[in-house]
């Protein structure tokens, strides 16, 4: 027998609770401004079960796993699909969802998915700031076992940061939720928007500020959120003219900068690899040597080691 369907929303940080699934990893809704990504391992056969809805946009990618069942949204009349490995599913705010599936093969692997949920404010802002559109004409469509490679990849690129510690801080899944938002607004809402074409640079004023928080700052992590308010410009906006004024993301910047800092210290001091990591900006010492051999062609110890 079907679940009643629940109307309410419920919170982010309870909604695991309802899905019937293993939670092998959350990012929390503190991690990230605006977004939160779940790893979810589910059975083989799952009966007839309902998800309520959230206040924020879902998206699920599924890694592994085949499976063929019944789907519907809101209660609706259900209809019969099959969710293929590397397919996905976007469910607007304040939709719920019901399912049973089996699996299609013989031998199958466990269903894992990646669930990812986004704060409706990035996109009604990004439909706002560059459109320059009223956000209430923006509406979201709900959709079922489609192939994106642009959200396969970018959740996959937030589960590798969030399992690594987020080595490049909480900048990085700021700016993917920029991006996150930006790609479902062109390609999966209602009213479709030729975005404009921005040439312009940021005034140096703004700029010269906004480098002096990034040097004051980088021991410490650096929201996009909080450079962009230097500027005066929306997150999207100030990613975009920073890129063309500097000829880097933000995030690329802010590793520039850290990698410079780190090889003054190890010039300088004779502070253990586990402080200048620290100084540096990296909670991870062994993510941080990773970095610096990228980047610069040696371990930080070689590098010393030259001096």
């Amino acid at each position: 027998m079907r679940e009643k369907q629940r109307t309410k929303n419920v919170s982010l940080s309870a909604i695991h609770s309802y899905t019937p699934a293993h939670l092998l990893l959350s990012s929390k809704t503190d991690t990230w401004d605006g977004l939160m990504l779940n790893a979810y391992q589910y059975p083989a056969f799952i009966g007839w079960r309902s998800v309520p809805s959230t206040s924020y946009h879902a998206l699920s990618f599924a890694v592994t796993g085949q499976r063929k069942g019944h789907y519907a949204l809101n209660g609706t009349r259900s209809r019969c699909n099959e969710i293929n490995r590397h397919r996905c599913i976007i469910l607007p705010s304040s939709q719920s969802i019901s399912w049973d599936w089996r699996p299609i093969d013989n031998n199958p692997e466990a269903p894992v998915s990646l669930a990812t949920y986004l704060s409706p404010t990035l996109l009604q802002e990004a439909a706002l700031k560059t459109l320059d559109v009223n956000p209430d004409q923006i509406e979201l469509r709900a959709s079922i076992n489609f192939q994106d490679e642009f959200i396969g990849a970018l959740l996959n690129e937030l589960k590798n940061e969030l399992e690594h510690g987020t080595p490049y801080g909480k900048i990085f899944g700021d700016t993917a939720a920029q991006l996150l938002a930006l790609h479902l607004l062109r390609k999966y809402c209602t009213i479709r928007y030729q975005l404009p074409n921005y040439s312009k640079k940021l005034p140096r004023q703004a700029l010269r500020k906004v480098i002096s928080r990034i040097h004051d700052e980088l021991s410490n992590d650096i929201r996009l959120s909080e450079l962009a308010s230097e500027s005066g410009l929306s997150r999207y906006h100030f990613a975009r003219l920073f890129k063309i004024s500097t000829g880097l993301s933000p995030h690329q910047y802010i590793v520039k900068c850290r990698m410079e800092k780190a090889k003054t210290l190890l010039r300088c001091t004779n502070w253990t690899m586990y402080e200048i990591a620290i100084k540096s900006g990296y909670k991870n010492q062994s993510h941080f040597a990773k970095l610096f051999k990228e980047f610069v062609g040696v371990t930080p110890t070689q590098f010393r080691e030259k001096i």
